[in-house]
């Protein structure tokens, strides 16, 4: 096997000069090459149809069907992935799980994939991804006793750039995937992507071995259609040796005997290369053990289509942002109260995971299922929140009833789930006064409704701190000035437009203003609906038309005091009611925006747009454990920068970028690091710039599923289960770029706010101020906290968050840690160097590499107080 430097730019300009001259000079007569021919049958856990039909009809269906067709044919072989399918068919059919069993054990059925489902690979934050492969390689281990080394996602709508690092550290050496060559774009002279072979390599630098199928994941048994992949992967890669997947898919099928007996035939054909009955190890180790050329890619895996399923079912967007942060949060609080003493939480946390990586299907999570489906997934949401809030509760109670609270009469004790020393707001509920300290300082507050806003400085590193309620105010001293058109702090002053209600944000510290070109946060509404319509797949394509008027009815002020100054303003588009409220804090070097819809459209697109003042090349997006940037889709031409991340030229390509996934944050700042804004969302995936305009999806109306189903439409309000819409987001202005701001650490903040727990005074181990753990420098971010899945020891995973350099990461802990060793992420150690991790008394040094994300397990004294 060799490497392949080339440009990929220069590969697709000159692709038509290169396959006339791999015809003449490196044809091979077919004899000489070789198919290996894979079955599969991929299986929708739920789509079209809901998952109780999958378990009780598709899956024994297709695996009676494989099972039979191996029986009565003896060169017959299968792959097949997601390891529910296998636990559900071992749990309600085992007498068809046994004679599975016995053909994994024969190699005619090859175990790939290594993850619970066939998951979504851009919207899950990154502990969620990993975790879909830490679950589900250990339950085939557990079903099958197999390592799985093949990642196997053919239907899933593109690919983090991240994801090659997570694969490797859970001992997945392959990865096969098969629409990276879709385009929707058919007017066009399409831009495919270059390979079908290739070497994809993460920020990191771990590379993965990948294959983008040629013919599909369904590919028809035809002796043409066959010779002619075969002639274009020996084209493209001067390889005569290629795979192609076939077998009934998507509400599963398999293989039937038709189809073999077609396999047969063509075995016997002089015309066709050599056919062979493979598993896809057989062809990787071909691969492998060859010496043609393999091209390298080291950049994100963007499919040229479906854009729309960053934004379909907002809903499912908002709840699975909400959920992952609440799973995480649950588990740090949980694995720290069974340090303290709580029995072990591993069982209960590894079950809400479960249910919420149900949930990530790439078809589910995407938004493009029925509505059975989505009331399916309701049902699960609500449930598994019920759970995890039961379980985030008994831990916080616990670490409460360790803390020394008898310094005060009426306690409440702060909790901070980050690793670093942060402020942050909360809310007492149905009390009107503040909190005061150890000191008698009584702490910032303000009256809003039954309710107190109270601001709380400097809370300790992954810690508590104790309060005491009081009924009487807290003065901020940095004062808040309102009007009706404006808001002011000391870092800037936000003017609203009376017409248009957008904004323009002058930044004091920068002298420059942002937004006077065409205001800041224009609501824009377009129609959105294919030409075709119901056809189309609207659930999954954009089809913009024309912009549909928004007019703004009533602006006033809001709230006006000292920690928080508002403007309400109300808009009416077509059947809808759009209500913001634009906020601003004394702290805030920036401003914050609420947004409340009330969405009765039809094939409709609601965007909110920040035009730039300054020039901007690109936007750098937040994606599962690290960021990526992107060139402006409005480009024609090489502007002759390079992006950094990855590093590369501008290419043809990255004008169909005009909608990209990412999670919970987007920068936009200038060439030379003078001024920059970044945008921190609470519940959005879909964004775009284009000729210098930012622009986060907000709201789609797509007509579900396929004409075939019922009519529904996503997202309306009659819709009890996703009734309103909320969302909120905060833009952040400052110099220099993303990384000097700390927009990482500005998200995590965002997204998990201090916990207020009301408790009496007693006394406790923990003094009235306790900091469990402080990470730094400021780019290390805590993803994992838990118990590990084999043992009573503590497994903690970070991540550079920055991607910009090695760095000594020092963790300070007052947990009873006596050793460390690194890990990989399944926790076995058996896929990275299991170095010994420094631990000096409360002191943990652990070196990190450029976009590392490294996972240690440490052995723990637990305290049974």
């Amino acid at each position: 096997m060799q490497i392949c430097y080339l440009p990929r730019f220069y590969l697709n300009s000159c692709f038509q000069l290169i396959s006339e001259l791999r015809r003449k000079k490196y044809r091979k007569k077919p004899h000489q090459g070789r198919i290996y021919l894979v079955g599969n049958s991929h299986i929708d856990l739920s789509w079209l149809w809901p998952l109780e039909e999958t378990i009780t009809q598709v899956i024994p269906e297709t695996y009676s069907r494989v099972v039979n067709m191996m029986e009565i044919h003896s060169k017959f072989k299968f792959a097949g992935s997601s390891a529910l399918i296998f636990l559900w068919l071992r749990d309600y059919f085992p007498e068809i799980f046994e004679k599975v069993s016995k053909y994994v054990k024969e190699g005619r059925i090859e175990i790939v994939g290594g993850s619970l489902n066939e998951h979504n690979a851009n919207l899950p934050c990154g502990e969620a991804l990993l975790r879909n492969y830490l679950y589900g390689k250990r339950l085939f281990k557990e079903l099958f006793n197999v390592d799985v080394k093949i990642g196997w996602l053919p239907d899933t709508f593109g690919f983090a750039w991240t994801l090659p690092q997570i694969l490797r550290k859970c001992g997945i050496n392959y990865f096969v995937t098969a629409k990276l060559r879709w385009q929707i774009e058919r007017n066009k002279p399409p831009i495919p992507f270059p390979y079908n072979i290739f070497l994809w390599i993460a920020p990191d630098g771990s590379t993965i071995l990948s294959y983008q199928t040629v013919g599909g994941y369904s590919t028809p048994l035809n002796k043409y259609q066959l010779l002619e992949l075969w002639n274009s992967f020996l084209d493209r890669h001067r390889c005569s040796s290629v795979m192609i997947l076939y077998g009934k898919g998507d509400h599963g099928g398999g293989v039937v005997k038709e189809m073999l007996n077609s396999i047969d035939m063509f075995s016997h054909d002089p015309q066709m290369p050599e056919i062979i009955y493979s598993t896809p190890s057989e062809f990787f180790n071909e691969i492998e053990s060859s010496n043609i050329t393999i091209p390298r890619y080291m950049d994100e895996l963007y499919v040229k289509t479906h854009r729309g399923t960053y934004t379909t079912e907002a809903f499912v967007k908002k709840y699975n942002r909400y959920l992952e942060t609440l799973l995480l949060l649950t588990e740090r609080t949980a694995t720290l109260a069974w340090i303290y003493g709580m029995p072990n939480p591993r069982d209960e946390l590894r079950d809400l995971w479960y249910e919420l990586l149900l949930t990530h299907v790439h078809d589910n999570l995407d938004g493009t299922s029925i509505e059975e489906v989505y009331q399916d997934t309701y049902i699960r949401y609500r449930n598994l929140e019920y759970d995890a809030l039961d379980l985030l509760t008994l831990s916080l109670n616990h670490l409460v009833e360790l803390t020394d609270t008898s310094d005060f009469s009426s306690p409440l004790v702060v909790y901070n789930p980050l690793p670093w020393e942060r402020d942050g707001f909360i809310l007492l509920k149905n009390h009107d006064g503040s909190l005061e300290d150890h000191k008698g300082n009584v702490l910032p507050s303000q009256r809003i409704g039954e309710n107190s806003l109270v601001y709380v400085r400097n809370l300790p590193p992954l810690g508590l701190r104790t309060y005491g309620l009081v009924d009487r105010h807290g003065r901020a001293v940095d004062q808040l000035k309102v009007g009706k058109y404006f808001l002011e702090n000391k870092f800037v002053k936000v003017s609203l437009n009376p017409e248009t209600g957008t904004l323009t944000i002058y930044d004091k510290k920068s002298g420059r203003a942002l937004g006077k070109k065409g205001g800041l946060a224009e609501l824009e509404c377009y129609v959105d609906m294919p030409d075709d319509a119901p056809s189309g797949e609207p659930a999954w394509n954009i089809n913009l038309k024309d912009r549909v008027p928004i007019v703004l009815k009533e602006i006033k002020v809001g709230d006006r005091g000292p920690l928080k100054a508002s403007i309400y303003l109300k808009y009416l588009l077509a059947s809808s009611v759009i209500e913001e409220e634009v906020i601003l804090n004394p702290w805030l070097r920036g401003v914050e925006i609420s947004i409340r819809v009330s969405w009765r459209e039809h094939y409709k697109f609601l965007k909110i747009a920040f035009p730039t003042d300054f020039k901007c090349l690109w936007a750098t997006y937040e994606i599962p454990f690290g960021a990526i940037q992107r060139f402006d889709s409005g480009l024609k031409k090489d502007p002759e920068v390079m992006l950094q991340l990855p590093t590369r030229r501008w290419e043809p390509a990255d004008m169909l970028k005009t909608e990209v996934p990412a999670l919970r944050w987007v920068d936009v700042s200038s060439l030379g690091g003078e001024i920059g804004f970044s945008i921190v969302n609470d519940s959005k995936y879909g964004y775009s710039l284009q000729d210098g305009v930012l622009r986060i999806s907000l709201l789609r109306a797509a007509r579900r599923g396929y004409p075939s189903t019922p009519e529904s439409w996503t997202d309306q309000s009659e819709k009890y289960y996703i009734g309103e819409h909320e969302m909120s987001l905060i833009i952040f202005v400052h110099d220099g770029d993303w990384r000097k701001r700390n927009i990482p650490r500005e998200a995590e903040e965002f997204t998990m706010q201090p916990v207020a727990i009301y408790t009496s005074p007693h006394k406790g181990c923990f003094p009235p101020e306790f900091s469990f753990l402080k990470i730094e420098p400021e780019n290390i971010l805590l993803a994992g906290f838990k118990p590990c899945e084999d043992n009573d020891t503590l497994v903690m995973r970070i991540y550079d968050s920055h991607l910009k350099g090695d760095v000594e990461c020092l963790i300070e802990t007052s947990l009873p840690i006596s050793s460390g060793v690194e890990t990989d992420m399944m926790e076995w150690g058996l896929y990275v160097d299991p170095k010994k991790i420094e631990v000096d008394e409360n002191l943990i040094t652990v070196k990190m590499k450029k976009a590392e994300i490294k996972t240690m397990k440490f052995q723990i004294q637990r305290n049974n107080k």
